[in-house]
């Protein structure tokens, strides 16, 4: 039940960041060099505010993707297992 809540919370904030990181590929790959000079400054620009991808973050500094999700349950399962290892010295 956990897993699920984590992955649905985590789903929609990824297609956010993978989304914005596309950005930039498809502006490039698109063939600019047929467009005007106006048009490739304002394709220029989009690529340059999608250097950094948008994403959801978790208080100010973490992004809620699967990377971090996958560390958060990495350390979930490190402290029950120190418990359980200090339940089983007694």
């Amino acid at each position: 039940m956990t897993m699920q809540f984590l992955f649905v919370g985590t789903y929609p904030s990824q297609r956010i960041y993978n989304s914005s990181s596309d950005i930039c590929n498809k502006c490039y790959f698109n063939g600019w060099y047929k467009y005007s000079v106006k048009t490739r400054k304002l394709l220029q620009i989009m690529m340059m505010k999608t250097l950094n991808p948008s994403c959801v973050k978790i208080g100010p500094t973490h992004p809620l993707n699967f990377e971090t999700s996958g560390k958060i349950v990495r350390l979930s399962f490190s402290y029950i297992a120190a418990l359980m290892s200090m339940m089983n010295l007694n």
